[in-house]
């Protein structure tokens, strides 16, 4: 089974929209409308969805369908294309080798852009309007082709897709071979229909990325079900809405029946009447009452707590420690008042003492000293023992501490007060309880209030710090004996509201509300049910756009049809185009589930780097046109391809390996070449005539209608001697059918023209014919290889000469200048023959060496064969 009838067995089972992208696939690079189109089919309900077609081998790319050939006849009736000229016709021969030749800007791209829109290219291009013209018309052309027996014409519409036939064709240029071989070292060379399956996971990506969007946008947020009842009928049903609920099972919940509304009467009455027993709401204030009350008694208890005996006799303690820290600093300090300076023991003569200690702890001398002699520290005189007795004392009095004890009573009686309550906030707080209470005129309230003056007033004293004044006593007995009575209030209400009968009218209504509730929001409940069928939906088709399976068909595919042919097909053509000393081979993974072909040195010490960062131009394009070429090998027999200036940045051995393959394809199928080059043309022209190809040669050039204007042969620059010499005839021909008479200073122009032109065409002949290219002035290499053509036997020299004096003269300036007669028509045609015989003669001559060749070879072979002819004869 080929590789085009495994994909074809693969794509019949596929969906009928899997189909329908994987075909647009087929039919060229997946553009972004085919991506959006195929996406419509699946998000868009109103739009029908293909039926499953049936693929065979015309669906796929590169599937050998027919050995019928096809080919281009000619692009015509051109409209707005680039700066091309309209009623131009550019006719190609259907078989062999056809060139097109254009200088820059002549219009030869966009004739080849035509091409390669219709055909097969890895970069197609967008085909603009001529920007000078801003015409409104859309860009369109005529391409006539041959298909078998059967002729053909497509209108090209550039904003559509190409013609299925047309798409056989195969382009290769400049964007191409960069995609062959690119700075990341992977080509985009794959087999058509692989390249098809390639394009085809990447659509499947594109799509599922925009069913991901489409499923945001269509998902809602669950339903908000607070207003419901937490469990019962309406609440299973909403939290179970999903993509099967049904439109008849929303309208049974959303309505109800005769019956319902009946029993939904008759409850409203029975409710009405429980809720005039005023049962939970009197549960409801009884309970309120209880936490109020509660918070009310925890807070008295904590106020009490706080200003009752015991914490009043801890703040005495307080008060008399302070106290007694105070005398007795003040009886130190009485102590030092017969000193004959003032200030002993307060801050700075402390910092003074000090800093005396620690002088002497620094000079071992202690202070104050600790035997009977000693000296001071300041003075440094010895002291007596008055001085040092005193010193003893103020060590004392220093060790004692009594200011810092002080100062931390007084801190700790500024904590105390601090701590006492705020009555005015208290009141504040509970202010609605003890209005509920009585307030000031009502018990138990007004015993309340009337504590919490008393405890105002007591606190009041203490922060005088009258510490006489008796606490006051909080009786809470009133309070509790309030508490306990709505405690029963709260059980008697809440037996009453738990009656059996009575929970089963409310919870009965609940739900019949509930179900009424749901007829408003009945359009909601179907909004968010169709969105949950369209994100299922969604889903659903975003789940078959996975591009696990395919991908893994490409890499079985590739492996099995691709990798080893590849490889053995590729190395032949590089040895054809001349490409040598590194040895490349293409290998084959996967990324991201995508099979590509990767080419790399085969050498392991280069494994790894990059073929651009090697390679030169020239072998980057020897290289990308022999993965072309290769490729061509798997289109159907007789495909056209179609190559735009294959050979730049080639050298002259690049151009010559390639006009070979060139040439030698042509036999196969119709092979269009567009170059600017001319000595590639020139090869080519070498290749064919050797390989026995037919070879068509044609030019367009820019002029004041515009450009692409359609000329046969070639301009006047690449014409062989062989040509010169034919259209110097023809124009001879035409200058003698010219009246120019008495026009002297016309006829001298017309002929010195003519000259000029025969002698280029004896140059192109010296160039070409008798040093057989080995030194051109087109090129700069010496053709060394060449000089075997090289003809200058007798009597070529001599015609040469003859034909260059001639002419040469008319050529100058100064032959006219000084009023000569120019040569006559019958003189010009002398000179052409003088050129027929040139060329004759050397022609003559290679004919003579090739029968001595082929004499000499001949020769070399009867040895052979009579060794052959004897055991026959013997026989």
């Amino acid at each position: 089974m080929t590789l085009e009838e495994r994909v074809l067995e693969w794509a019949n089972e596929l969906t009928p929209w899997e189909q329908d992208l994987f075909a647009r696939c087929a039919r060229g690079p997946l553009s972004e409308t085919d991506v959006e189109e195929v996406a419509k089919l699946l998000t868009n309900p109103s739009v029908e969805e293909p039926e499953s077609k049936e693929f065979t081998l015309t669906d796929i790319p590169g599937a050998v369908t027919t050995t019928d050939p096809l080919s281009i006849q000619q692009i015509c009736e051109v409209v707005n294309v680039n700066a091309l000229s309209e009623g131009q016709v550019l006719a190609f021969s259907e078989t062999g080798l056809n060139v097109v030749y254009g200088r820059n800007g002549a219009g030869k791209t966009g004739y080849s852009r035509v091409l390669k829109h219709v055909g097969r290219s890895l970069n197609r291009e967008e085909v603009l309007g001529n920007v000078l013209t801003r015409s409104s018309d859309a860009p369109s052309a005529t391409i006539h082709y041959g298909f078998g027996s059967e002729n053909h014409a497509a209108t090209v519409d550039f904003s559509s897709d190409p013609d299925g036939d047309l798409a056989r064709i195969c382009v290769f240029d400049s964007s191409a071979s960069r995609s062959y071989v690119r700075d990341e070292n992977e080509i985009d060379y794959l087999p058509g229909v692989l390249g098809a399956l390639r394009d085809y996971v990447g659509g499947l990506d594109a799509i599922k990325e925009i069913l991901d969007q489409k499923i945001a946008d269509v998902e809602k947020e669950p339903m908000d079900l607070t207003a419901f009842p937490k469990t019962g009928e309406v609440r299973d049903f909403l939290e179970s809405i999903s993509k099967e609920t049904t439109g008849q099972e929303i309208d049974n919940i959303a309505n109800l029946s005769d019956e319902e509304a009946t029993e939904l009467a008759k409850l409203k009455r029975e409710k009405a009447e429980i809720e005039s027993q005023q049962a939970p709401a009197l549960r409801e204030s009884a309970s309120r009452d209880i936490t109020a009350g509660k918070a009310l008694k925890d807070g008295l208890a904590d106020i009490q707590a706080k200003t009752d005996e015991k914490t009043m006799a801890r703040f005495e303690q307080m008060i008399s420690h302070r106290d007694t820290c105070a005398e007795a600093l003040k009886e130190a300090a009485d102590d030092f008042k017969s000193e004959p300076v003032a200030g002993i023991g307060g801050g700075k003569w402390r910092l003074l003492w000090d800093a005396a200690q620690a002088f002497g702890q620094e000079h071992d001398c202690s202070v104050p000293p600790e035997g009977d002699e000693g000296h001071c520290p300041l003075c440094l005189q010895e002291l007596d023992e008055q001085a040092a007795s005193r010193l003893r004392r103020f060590d004392e009095f220093v060790k004692n501490n009594l200011s810092q004890q002080l100062d931390k009573a007084g801190r700790a009686i500024d904590d105390f007060l601090r701590e006492l309550p705020e009555l005015s906030v208290f009141r504040a707080t509970h202010s609605q309880i003890l209005n509920q209470l009585g307030g000031r005129d009502s018990e138990p309230a007004k015993s309340i209030y009337q504590w919490l003056n008393d405890v105002d007033n007591f606190i009041e004293k203490i922060r005088r710090e009258n510490v006489d004044s008796e606490s006051p006593e909080l009786d809470l007995e009133a309070l509790e004996t309030w508490l306990d009575g709505r405690d029963t209030d709260h059980k008697r209400h809440q037996e009453l509201e738990e009656d059996p009968e009575q929970k089963r009218v409310a919870g009965r209504l609940e739900e019949l509300e509930a179900k009424q509730a749901v007829a408003e929001i009945r359009d909601t409940i179907v909004a968010y049910r169709d969105s949950l069928v369209e994100k299922a939906h969604l889903e659903d088709h975003r789940n078959s756009a996975a591009t696990g399976s395919v991908s893994s068909q490409i890499t079985r595919l590739t492996k099995q049809f691709v990798s080893d042919q590849l490889k053995t097909e590729l190395v032949n053509e590089l040895k054809q185009l001349g490409f040598g000393g590194l040895d490349i081979e293409p290998t084959v993974r996967t990324i991201s589930g995508v099979a590509h072909i990767r080419l790399a040195f085969s050498d392991s010490r280069l494994r790894g780097v990059d073929l651009a960062s090697v390679l030169s131009e020239g072998q980057q394009r020897r290289v990308s046109l022999a993965l072309f070429m290769v490729e061509q090998q798997h289109l159907p027999a007789g495909s056209p391809i179609v190559l735009d200036d294959p050979v730049t940045s080639l050298d002259q051995e690049g151009r010559r390996h390639i006009a070979k393959s060139l040439a030698a394809a042509s036999h196969h199928r119709q092979v269009i070449v567009f170059t600017h080059d001319l000595s590639s043309i020139r090869e080519l022209e070498r290749q064919s005539d050797f390989l026995s190809a037919e070879i068509t040669i044609q030019h367009v050039v820019e002029d004041a209608n515009g450009a692409g204007q359609v000329k046969p042969s070639l301009p006047w620059d690449g014409l062989t001697a062989k040509d010169r010499l034919g259209a110097l005839r023809d124009r001879l021909v035409a200058m003698r059918a010219e009246d120019l008479e008495g026009n002297v200073e016309a006829e001298r122009e017309r002929a010195a023209s003519f000259c000029k032109d025969l002698r280029g065409a004896f140059e192109r002949a010296v160039e070409d014919d008798v040093f057989g290219q080995v030194v051109t002035r087109r090129v700069d290499d010496v053709q060394t290889s060449r000089m075997k053509d090289v003809v200058l036997d007798d009597p070529v020299p001599k015609l040469v000469e003859k034909g260059m004096s001639a002419n040469s003269p008319w050529v100058h300036d100064r032959t006219r200048a000084d009023g000569s007669d120019p040569p006559t028509l019958d003189e010009l045609e002398e000179g052409l023959n003088v050129l027929g015989d040139l060329l004759e003669e050397i022609k003559k001559v290679k004919k003579a060496r090739q029968r001595e060749a082929e004499k000499r070879k001949t020769e070399t072979k009867k040895p052979l064969r009579a060794a052959i002819a004897r055991p026959n004869s013997g026989a």
